[in-house]
């Protein structure tokens, strides 16, 4: 649990790096085709910065049930905020199943300014990952 936290809060802290993105993947994907391979662009190039910080996360995904990796933007207009994305998550396994999926959030609350925000879960448990794909997950912060 202890690793799975620390290559998530990694995983957060990547800048993001659309350098010749362009000219390898279809930026504005509009078939479920074309989403699919824009999305596993974007696991692959997540997942190939957190190496570079953390090479040791590449034995622990490899051992791992599954992992799930998510990329979002966050835009924060004055009192209102609005956060977009979409991810994957993978079982490892002998078929490597993959399930596509989309986030998203609103707030109210004073602010102003853009956010990249990417994410890796590894799951060591079968049931974790099958209760993530059933349920999502939340994150929340409050300001007092």
């Amino acid at each position: 649990m202890k690793r799975t936290f620390i290559a998530f809060m990694l995983s957060m802290l990547l800048i993001a790096d659309m350098s010749g993105c362009a000219k390898k993947i279809n930026m504005k994907p509009q078939t479920p085709k074309e989403w699919r391979a824009y999305i596993r662009y974007r696991r692959d190039e997540v997942l190939r910065d957190l190496y570079k910080v953390e090479p040791q996360a590449r034995a622990e995904i490899a051992r791992a049930k599954g992992y799930a990796v998510f990329s979002s933007l966050n835009v924060n207009v004055f009192l209102a905020s609005f956060t977009g994305g979409r991810g994957l998550v993978h079982e490892n396994g002998i078929f490597g199943k993959e399930t596509f999926m989309c986030m998203g959030q609103g707030g109210i609350g004073f602010g102003l300014g853009v956010k990249d925000f990417r994410a890796v879960f590894i799951f060591d448990d079968r049931k974790v990952s099958d209760r993530f794909l059933k349920n999502g997950w939340q994150f929340g912060a409050m300001l007092l």
